[in-house]
């Protein structure tokens, strides 16, 4: 919703080679090159050693690894990246959304909620959610709603997301699409609340780090529990979970600060643009619906 906002905010819509010149840079370089890599690094291991505690990647059927690679009709390896692969398809149907919303708004929702929430799209983006949300995101910056003026359901927002995941859990409920539903019109508001507080000014200072923890966190993790099958059988789940996290957000930054030491540019490249020295002087922006300064 967030992704959908800004690019129509920014009205990319009405110059699609321009769009998809920036898109296949800031979303489609990161995609390769973080999953592809990943991959090959988890093959390599697997056919050299034979070691494969998690799963299996030499065996599988060519349509399986296929996916992992490209996440055609499924997760890929690096399984946040899908995010990625889906808000590329998105990007790419802009212009076409644009249309409908600045002349028939109402009929295009229709027509998104109905196409990608009935997967009559196939496989042109998996988690058929985000089409809906990129599209209310964009008539949000189209319509020029004033969402401002719902920074005052901040507290019930934050409340409603709770008791989602709560009854989730409780009735164990496997299909998070309410989850995905309510969760954008939940958090919008309640971000609100982190304002000119310490944990917001926290957060905005090291939100540099964002993207590139949300393109390594899920091999970082699965190192982590590769590490936990071979030496910690005996740990509980909550100490894995905090050992992985405080392992993510120490090594994290110090791999980021490594990397933009040793090829700031090709770093760069790599994370799609959102690493440079002279991000002090560029103004903020929300890509892939993380917050980056440059």
């Amino acid at each position: 919703m967030i992704s959908g906002y800004f690019l129509f905010a920014s009205k990319l819509d009405f110059s699609p080679l321009k769009l998809y010149k920036k898109k296949m840079a800031t979303l489609l370089v990161p995609f390769i090159f973080f999953n592809i890599v990943y991959f090959g690094v988890q093959y390599i291991i697997e056919y050299g050693t034979g070691w494969a505690p998690l799963y299996v990647l030499v065996s599988k059927p060519d349509l399986k690894n296929f996916n992992y690679l490209f996440s055609y009709s499924a997760m890929p390896l690096n399984g946040a990246l899908h995010f990625l692969r889906d808000l590329l398809m998105l990007v790419l149907l802009a212009p076409i959304f644009g249309w409908f919303m600045r002349r028939m708004p109402l009929i295009g929702l229709i027509l998104v909620t109905g196409i990608f929430m009935g997967d009559l799209d196939g496989h042109l983006v998996n988690r058929s959610t985000m089409a809906v949300l990129f599209y209310v995101g964009g008539l949000a910056a189209v319509q020029g709603w004033n969402l401002k003026r719902l920074d005052h359901l901040a507290i019930p927002a934050l409340l409603l997301l709770a008791m989602v995941c709560i009854a989730t859990i409780y009735y164990r409920i496997e299909d998070y699409v309410y989850i995905y539903l309510a969760a954008p019109f939940a958090v919008w508001p309640a971000s609100s609340l982190l304002l000119n507080t310490s944990i917001g000014n926290w957060a905005e200072k090291y939100s540099k780090y964002s993207f590139f923890l949300f393109l390594t966190h899920t091999p970082l993790i699965r190192v982590a529990e590769n590490l936990c099958v071979r030496y910690g059988r005996d740990l509980c789940a909550i100490e894995n979970t905090i050992l992985t996290f405080m392992f993510m957000i120490v090594f994290v930054p110090l791999l980021h600060m490594a990397a933009m030491h040793i090829m700031p540019n090709t770093f760069s490249i790599l994370i799609g643009g959102r690493a440079r020295k002279d991000r002090s002087v560029r103004a903020p922006e929300v890509v892939g619906g993380t917050l980056v300064n440059g």
